[in-house]
């Protein structure tokens, strides 16, 4: 079994728990950078470049996962409360209680659900919520809007246009976010019920609760089930064992290796029937208190007459305390990485000088690539149809990421390593938002040239002119 094999199995094993592990999708027909006119003839040539009949299937999961992952569109928002009575005691209770402490996170690629969990407006959810987020461009912090709700009547009533939270920390092994409400002026932020968090976790067979927005229902849709199992997500889950208990001792040590280099998080099951959209809501117990962080469910297979819907994921108790721990007083200043959602990787001679010298990434090999990373100094050796592609370049000096959100990354002093971050938000070929590193601590703020794709971001001379080079640099 070849490495790309295990790695692409793998990654539609977990693909298929995750598949609902991404906000509500969108309706409209085409993402924003597909809809936008390039301001450069650059980004228009970098969007022109396609696969040769070389390419090949990436062989690391992590990639293979944002692919499938990774947000097409942008959503416009359509809300709807929930007008179904809850059933069930500890649903009807945790309803009433709970409720009005859960919360609605947008960002412009869809939404999650959310809760708070203190008086100062902080909210928990789920980081792949806001992996794509919108970045201020003071604080090069991520920000999501926060919608609330009150309780009237028995009933779950949407208030007001959503306020502004910005991360103040995340963690994408535990698939956790922490987000804070933004003061407006000198008012504090409103006081919302929060919710505590259960001394313990639930056993199997108990009660448990799960309240969200789920995409096919509407807000604030509450579910009862059972505590059904918990174990180490995805090592245990049963289709990643059994593909490794029948695979050779040479593939079951390639398993094991892919498996290392994925997201392990301690995990609860339970058999609340969870949708898209209730990514980063509560798991209650059947006294309101959280046990867990709702994340993903299975995949169903209509064509096989497949329904995996009888349960869902939530991250474990334990795992969120943990994660609450340590608490920072600033929002994060959040440092992108170059990691473009990928199936197919491609090495092209791009300046066709007979040196391969860039990797394209690929969701398939008819489209325009998500991301090329570029050795501009040549010094990398890539090999065409060598197995080196599958992973990115140890050495290059430029990277550009397409999709969802469109980035150019610099290594400006050829350092080794990504110094410069320009982010293009609203996808019109200009930069928004520039990150620096300086010093050892990344600084945001103002691009100091709207230019995405220029040699002028480069510090040597050499290294201008070789980026000159490139069909795609239009200089």
């Amino acid at each position: 079994m070849k490495t790309t094999y295990v790695a692409a199995t793998l990654a539609l094993i977990v693909h298929g728990i995750a598949l609902s592990a991404i906000p509500a999708p969108t309706d409209e027909k085409k993402s924003a950078a597909e809809n936008a006119v390039p301001a450069q003839d650059s980004l228009a040539a970098l969007r022109r470049l396609r696969a040769t009949n070389a390419a090949q299937l990436t062989d690391q999961p992590s990639l293979l996962l944002r692919a499938l992952t990774c947000p097409r569109t942008v959503e416009p928002w359509k809300p709807q409360v929930a007008d179904e009575r809850p059933r069930g005691e500890a649903a009807v209770r945790a309803y009433a209680s709970a409720a009005p402490a859960i919360v609605v996170v947008r960002t412009r690629y869809g939404h999650g659900t959310g809760f708070m969990v203190d008086k100062e407006g902080s909210i928990v959810t789920n980081d792949h919520v806001i992996e794509w987020a919108d970045i201020s461009v003071d604080r090069h912090a991520r920000t999501a809007f926060i919608h609330v709700g009150t309780l009237r009547d028995g009933w779950m009533e949407l208030q007001g246009e959503g306020m502004l939270a910005e991360v103040y920390k995340s963690d994408p092994t535990r698939d956790l976010a922490l987000l804070r409400l933004v003061r407006q002026g000198s008012e504090p932020p409103p006081t919302i019920p929060y919710l505590e968090l259960a001394s313990k976790t639930a056993g199997p067979g108990e009660d448990c609760v799960g309240i969200g927005h789920p995409a096919a229902g509407q807000l604030w849709t509450v579910r009862s089930g059972e505590i059904a199992n918990q174990g180490m997500w995805p090592a245990e889950i049963t289709d990643v064992v059994i593909e490794r208990l029948a695979a050779s001792d040479a593939d079951r040590d390639q398993i094991d290796q892919l498996l290392s280099q994925a997201p392990q998080r301690r995990v609860l099951i339970s058999t609340c029937p969870l949708n898209p959209g209730d990514s980063g809501g509560p798991l209650l117990n059947a006294n309101s208190q959280v046990i867990g962080v709702s994340f993903a469910v299975p995949q169903n297979d209509p064509e096989q007459g497949i329904h995996l819907d009888k349960f869902s994921y939530h991250i474990h108790l334990d795992e969120l305390k943990a994660f609450l721990q340590d608490v920072p007083q600033k929002p994060e200043i959040y440092a992108p990485p170059f990691a473009p959602p990928a199936v197919f990787v491609d090495v092209i001679d791009a300046t066709e000088d007979g040196v391969p010298d860039s990797v394209l990434y690929l969701l398939s090999q008819d489209e325009p690539p998500a991301g090329i990373a570029v050795d501009v100094d040549q010094d990398s050796r890539l090999e065409e149809g060598d197995d080196s592609p599958r992973r990115l370049p140890d050495d290059i000096e430029f990277g550009y990421q397409n999709q969802p959100i469109v980035r150019a990354f610099y290594d400006t002093d050829n350092g080794g390593r990504f110094n410069l971050v320009l982010t293009d938000m609203d996808a019109d070929g200009q930069a928004d938002v520039e990150l620096r590193l300086r010093d050892r601590a990344w600084v945001s703020g103002p691009p100091a040239t709207e230019a995405l794709v220029s040699s002028a971001h480069f510090e040597s001379e050499e290294l201008r002119k070789a980026f000159a080079e490139f069909p795609f640099v239009d200089e």
